[in-house]
């Protein structure tokens, strides 16, 4: 399919017929013809299918969930309970451990790791 597609485009702009004259326009059609074309009524799903594995930091893991937060109409109590669910036990028994528990999921994230950086499951 992604042959045909380059295919298709690189005729067009060799015929002058293309409409991709900026990388904006170029990133939409490749979003358009090859991403989800029911992102919206899947983010949710997406959402409560990610998960920490081995080798994700915690920087990784907070992008790729927040990337699906603005998609699922979630509230906030339901995005902290989507978001803890996709840690690891390691992780909850660090925040857990704490004296005084996190509230909000800015805290929920930032409680789980020393540094963004740092991996977020180690096995």
């Amino acid at each position: 399919m992604a042959q045909v597609w380059a295919g298709n485009e690189t005729t067009a702009v060799i015929d002058g017929t293309s409409q991709m004259h900026t990388l904006d326009k170029f990133l939409v059609c490749i979003e358009r013809t090859f991403g989800d074309p029911d992102w919206a009524r899947m983010a949710p799903t997406h959402l409560h299918e990610l998960k920490v594995a081995q080798g994700i930091m915690a920087e990784d893991y907070t992008a790729q969930f927040e990337m699906l937060v603005g998609r699922t109409g979630f509230n906030d109590a339901a995005l902290e309970d989507a978001y803890i669910q996709g840690l690891p036990n390691s992780i909850l028994q660090k925040v857990f451990a704490q004296t005084t528990l996190p509230t909000g999921i800015r805290r929920v994230e930032n409680s789980g790791s020393q540094s963004r950086q740092a991996p977020l499951w180690t096995g």
